[in-house]
């Protein structure tokens, strides 16, 4: 942390504030913290983004600190500080530093964040544990949860019991921070990365299943009346789905098809950079197989195509173009022989045609080919960079690309 510039923008921020009662003008961006003769406010555009950029250099300079505490304690510790420095109290470097000695101060501890998760069953004597999260039956575990946290008995049982509560399977993940809002937070982003990676092993663009968190796509029926002059009937469709996945039965940390290292990559604090693309294209993989919307869900297949492979070569005078780099790669990762490479270099051609035609405007139509091409060539490629022996050692695309150019030319 640079406490010099730290202590430098909170004295700007005291030019900036205003103390008490103040009008604000209609459209006005405006922060303001307390009420009456004790109310702290910054108005305008200028003074409320000079606010803004010093909570979010404070938080976002210490890691450690900005792993623990949410944005918003570190945003009422300035407050604090701005409170009691407008008040007459010097502001010096020693306060600047006793602040984030004042938040380091709390412990950090590890919290378990738990949510139910829906489209799935699970029936084992012993939780399931896979990556980072541990998947609950809570029927079958409720003995396991309440002796693992005997302080917390009565929220548990509440939560347990609750007659709103549909699932009986809860997901947790461990967090360690120093307060529960912060363990929410990081948890939600990991609790995401469940959904969209279920998904993707399940693979299943008829969306006969799902599974969800957040965002389920529970079965629901939609009614409406077609009219004419002559005519007229009601209609209604039903969406989402109705069988779940066992997941006691499902192949869910499978290592034949490199389910084993998903898990593991998103367990990892320091992702490779290859295993950050991977991560990053079943996220897009995921959000399109909830898609209900055929052009969308092709769209983001070809956004996680190119999350992973695609890239800008250092040196290179002349760049590929996309089209001929996904090709490329895939042909070559992907396939063994001459006519296999030409059909997946026929397959990514159509897919990238189609996605092309709706960002231009040409055309919407999207067949089920299409998506299941696009899964196709996603879990393909996924599951050969995660199993194959020639990447295991792998870190970066700059090797799969140095690899692919030694097939090429050999």
């Amino acid at each position: 942390m640079d406490y010099n510039k730290a202590l430098s923008m909170i004295k700007d921020l005291l030019a900036r504030v205003e103390q008490g009662t103040s009008e604000r003008k209609d459209g006005e961006s405006c922060i303001r913290y307390g009420m009456g003769e004790d109310a702290l406010t910054f108005r305008g555009t200028e003074n409320v983004t000079a606010f803004n950029d010093t909570v979010d250099f404070l938080w976002t300079k210490d890691k450690e600190l900005m792993e623990t505490i949410t944005r918003k304690t570190l945003q009422d510790e300035l407050v604090r500080l701005i409170r009691t420095s407008v008040n007459n109290e010097e502001l010096t470097l020693d306060r600047v530093k006793e602040l984030f000695n004042n938040l380091k101060n709390e412990p950090v501890k590890t919290f378990e964040v738990l949510y139910h998760v829906y489209g799935v069953e699970y029936y084992k004597g012993h939780p399931l544990e896979i990556g980072p999260y541990t998947i609950y039956n809570t029927d079958i575990h409720r003995k396991v949860l309440l002796e693992k946290y005997q302080l917390s008995k009565d929220t548990l049982e509440f939560e347990l019991s609750g007659n709103k509560v549909t699932s009986k399977v809860m997901i947790g993940v461990s967090e360690r921070t120093r307060d529960f809002a912060r363990a929410n937070q990081k948890a939600l982003v990991r609790l995401r990365q469940f959904e969209d990676t279920i998904r993707f092993l399940i693979g299943d663009p008829a969306k006969n299943y799902d599974v969800g968190i957040f965002n389920f796509n529970a079965l629901k029926r939609t009614g409406g009346i077609v009219l004419s002059h002559q005519k007229s009937a009601s209609t209604s469709n039903m969406s989402g789905t109705i069988d779940k996945i066992l997941l006691h039965q499902f192949p869910i940390d499978n290592p034949e098809y490199g389910h084993d290292k998903l898990w593991e990559m998103l367990k990892k604090d320091n992702p490779t950079k290859l295993e950050q693309r991977i991560i990053s294209a079943i996220a897009w993989a995921g959000k399109a197989l909830r898609d209900e919307e055929p052009a969308r869900a092709l769209t983001q297949y070809v956004f996680a195509l190119e999350a992973l492979l695609q890239f800008q070569q250092r040196g290179s005078m002349v760049s590929p173009s996309i089209t001929y780099q996904m090709t490329e790669f895939a042909a070559f990762i992907i396939a063994n022989d001459l006519n296999s490479r030409l059909n997946i270099e026929k397959m990514i051609k159509n897919v990238y045609g189609r996605r092309s035609a709706i960002a231009h405007g040409g055309s919407h139509e999207v067949s089920d080919t299409d998506l299941y091409d696009a899964l196709f060539l996603l879990k393909y490629l996924i599951t050969t960079l995660t199993t194959n022996e020639a990447f295991k050692d792998f870190k970066t695309i700059e090797e799969v690309s140095e690899w692919v150019k030694i097939k090429k030319y050999s």
